[in-house]
């Protein structure tokens, strides 16, 4: 009976690490629109107080613990005085505030992080390109939830019982134990679609199979570099036009030092490589 119920356990653990284990490490809880050059202002005022309504009901229906609550602030990238780090740190301060008159504690937040104009939803031209840019998005980091009290009581009564405490060192081998497992899984599905050598074709008459090209979009890495640059200048409207341009060379050296090619095409920066795969 004593052995049945060790098994049981070690079978709950590594279920339970293969089904939670492999998740992400966060969960999108929803986000909120804002109006242009506003911390104070939603895009829908009701629309977006609904969903903070949800938003807290949801936070306070978990057990969370200090610090799981995750605010990222975001704002359209636009030439005007607004420092747009300072816009989305307010943005996001906002939200915080909002959801504690809900009812959800101050201690379960982190310091809301400003991310400014960078990592942009939209295409950010025109309005309807930046609306999804002016944004805060809480997050939920996933944590290991401490042992119950029944679990607790369980295991003690195990150890009661048998007269020796549980091999709890067994527990440190199953994430190693899963780890091989995905990787002798992941290399049998990459031999299983192997496709057959063919050995009756001549020599000669056999053709190199085509190498596939890897085509990177490179504006993200632009606009993140321009962004820093800005930033160690010290004005983000000054020169925002010659940071781009020096972000542009900084990003091409760099990829065409890795041996891609770097060329601009449908109004976007890209990089092509052979894959070596």
């Amino acid at each position: 009976m004593l052995k049945k119920l060790y098994i049981l356990i070690v079978f709950f653990v590594v279920c339970n690490f293969l089904i939670f284990g492999s998740d992400n490490q966060w969960e999108e809880i929803d986000f909120i629109l804002f109006l242009p050059n506003s911390s104070t202002q939603f895009e829908n005022a009701e629309q977006s107080n609904s969903k903070l309504d949800n938003i807290a009901q949801n936070l306070l229906s978990r057990s969370l613990a200090p610090g799981q609550i995750h605010i990222y602030g975001y704002a359209a990238e636009v030439r005007n005085d607004i420092d747009p780090v300072e816009l989305s740190r307010d943005r996001g301060l906002l939200i915080i505030n909002e959801l504690q008159k809900r009812g959800v504690s101050n201690d379960l937040f982190t310091v809301p992080q400003a991310h400014g104009s960078v990592d942009l939803w939209g295409s950010n031209f025109g309005e309807e390109g930046r609306r999804l840019n002016r944004r805060v998005v809480i997050l939920l980091e996933n944590v290991i939830p401490p042992p119950t009290v029944e679990e607790i009581v369980l295991v003690e009564a195990v150890e009661k019982e048998s007269g020796s405490k549980f091999p709890w060192w067994l527990l440190f081998l199953l994430p190693l134990i899963a780890i091989l497992f995905f990787l002798f899984r992941k290399k049998s599905s990459k031999e299983d679609t192997k496709e057959p050598i063919i050995t009756s074709i001549p020599a000669k008459a056999k053709l190199a199979p085509p190498v596939p090209i890897i085509n990177m979009n490179l504006d993200e890495e632009i606009r993140l570099c321009a962004y820093y640059h800005s930033l160690e200048r010290g004005d983000w409207n000054k020169d925002s036009e010659q940071d781009w341009h020096i972000a542009v060379q900084k990003i091409s050296a760099i990829h065409k030092a890795a041996g891609h090619s770097v060329y601009f095409e449908d109004c976007f920066w890209w990089a092509s490589k052979k894959s070596d795969s």
